[in-house]
């Protein structure tokens, strides 16, 4: 068995992390100092997806996210796909912050919902 990572790897994750800032960018309003998406990643969808626009006064926002949701589900499900591929570990949970400056911060959480649900692909409440 070939364990060396696929040489993409970094470059394909790079590429996915632009495309979620470019559409958290597109619809935030200016000004900020970060932007931030963060939630869990089931198995066909996401879920418990929050999206922050942060000001250098301290002051959050939600960003209007609307239908494009489901262009960033499809870029986090791909990432966990080859993420999976390449290390052997699943994504369960995700934390993603772009600053002004172009710097960025990736968080995972790689522990199964302690209430996820197989049968429905759905985390329960409390």
């Amino acid at each position: 068995m070939d364990n060396r990572m696929d040489p993409n790897f970094h470059t394909d994750n790079e590429k996915i992390y632009e495309a979620i800032f470019n559409i958290l960018a597109e619809l935030a309003a200016a000004p900020w100092e970060y932007l931030q998406v963060s939630g869990a990643i089931l198995n066909k969808n996401i879920s418990e997806v929050t999206t922050i626009q942060g000001s250098i006064e301290g002051l959050t926002e939600d960003i209007p996210i609307g239908w494009k949701i489901f262009e960033i589900q499809d870029l986090l499900i791909h990432l966990r796909k080859i993420f999976f591929e390449a290390t052997g570990q699943r994504i369960w949970g995700f934390r993603l912050v772009f600053f002004k400056d172009g710097k960025f911060t990736v968080q995972f959480d790689y522990e199964k919902p302690a209430n996820f649900d197989e049968a429905d692909d759905l985390i329960s409440g409390g």
